[in-house]
């Protein structure tokens, strides 16, 4: 079943969508099981990610990756850590960089709106990131009504990765194995 995204001619508050969440995960224990959310939708042809981790005080190795593309040879890796924001194109045939740096053709990264709190759920920290048009472009991703892509939401903190699908091998997750996503008509 795809992950529905909608499009809007207005800006949307995050609550007030759908959820993708980590619910996978490569190890055991209370820091490998960090509840983590992305919410989207399309603005105006560009990628509107609100993208949160629910811990309080982040470890220095604690980031959350959004990934995806499309009919293209390459998808967009977005790697969100507490104090930086890094984008790049990746070739589909390749694993995605989990650890060290991201793999590909770096890009400007978008400067994310930051944000902290506590919500019913816990602390977290959190940042809503536009993702223009021309990337999703370059990554395949067509921005239409009924146009499908496919994408992952992944937690890093040490070793330990959590995935919004499963993975044979956490370490080196490929483009095939991500979910399906689909925009609204």
């Amino acid at each position: 079943m795809a992950f529905s995204v909608p499009l809007s001619a207005a800006p949307l508050q995050a609550g007030t969508l759908p959820a993708l969440k980590t619910r996978h995960f490569s190890s055991a224990g209370p820091t490998a099981r960090i509840y983590t959310m992305a919410r989207l939708y399309l603005l105006h042809g560009d990628l509107m990610l609100d993208l949160c981790a629910f811990e309080r005080t982040p470890a220095p190795e604690s980031y959350i990756t959004f990934a995806a593309g499309g009919s293209r040879p390459h998808f967009f890796q977005l790697r969100l850590a507490p104090q930086e924001a890094l984008l790049s194109l990746c070739p589909q045939g390749r694993a995605l960089a989990l650890y060290g740096p991201p793999a590909g053709q770096a890009l400007d990264a978008p400067v994310p709106a930051r944000y902290a709190g506590s919500d019913e759920q816990g602390w977290y920290w959190a940042a809503g990131v536009r993702i223009p048009a021309a990337v999703l472009a370059t990554a395949g991703i067509a921005v239409q009504g009924g146009a499908g892509f496919q994408a992952a939401l992944f937690k890093h903190q040490g070793n330990a990765v959590g995935a919004s699908v499963p993975f044979a091998d956490y370490s080196a997750p490929t483009f095939s194995q991500f979910g399906r996503f689909i925009f609204d008509a």
